[in-house]
């Protein structure tokens, strides 16, 4: 009787350790799980916070972002406007050192493009053509000519005077050591028989039917 007691004492021991062993397995695993709630919720809500921040610094940073465009568009109306002016004031700069300096910049270089052959009768109007560098230098040419088949006038026409030949002198007056001399010839019309019996005059290039 006794041995039965003893059995049944001692399995209900048992069964209470067990029970109290659970219980405190479920209270830890619950404290556990409110501990990491707790903390999920308390990092959920300062990302939160964070993002709230954020956003206010982003709303914030385009509103001033905003204001400076609209200044700078501004700004850049009122700089063009002064930008058209100072290149109008630099383009009339420009022009009076080009005018003020045209009366005493020296060429440097000349060009002379004098007909060679002038056919005599032609009523073409001839010219010796004079060009001096740089450009705003003075432009002034003296033409002396021997007279002999040619003359010159002022503006380079060419005037012819007889058959023959002419040396004509192109002097620039702002730079004597430019100058250089051309020969000018002038030639009797002469007519050439075309190959369907037609005249030409081959220096005044009229055609004789």
């Amino acid at each position: 009787m006794q041995g039965i007691t003893d059995t049944e004492t001692l399995s209900g021991l048992l069964e209470q350790l067990e029970k109290d062993i659970t219980a405190a397995y479920d209270r830890a695993i619950a404290a556990a799980v409110k501990v990491e709630s707790d903390r999920a919720k308390g990092a959920e809500a300062t990302l939160q916070t964070n993002i709230d921040g954020e956003r206010q610094r982003a709303e914030a940073a385009e509103t001033v972002l905003g204001k400076r465009i609209t200044d700078t568009k501004t700004g850049l109306q009122q700089s063009d406007a002064e930008i058209r002016q100072d290149i109008a004031a630099v383009r009339q700069t420009i022009f009076a050192i080009q005018a003020d300096s045209a009366g005493r910049v020296i060429p440097l270089v000349m060009t002379v493009e004098p007909p060679r052959r002038i056919t005599y009768g032609n009523p073409v109007k001839q010219y010796i053509k004079a060009s001096l560098l740089p450009q705003f230098a003075v432009q002034n040419v003296l033409w002396l000519s021997d007279g002999k088949a040619v003359d010159v006038e002022p503006d380079g026409e060419v005037v012819v005077l007889g058959l023959g030949k002419s040396r004509v002198h192109v002097i620039p007056t702002e730079n004597t050591a430019l100058h250089q001399t051309v020969t000018v010839e002038v030639v009797r019309p002469s007519l050439i028989k075309s190959g369907h019996a037609s005249l030409l005059l081959a220096g005044a290039n009229v055609l004789f039917t």
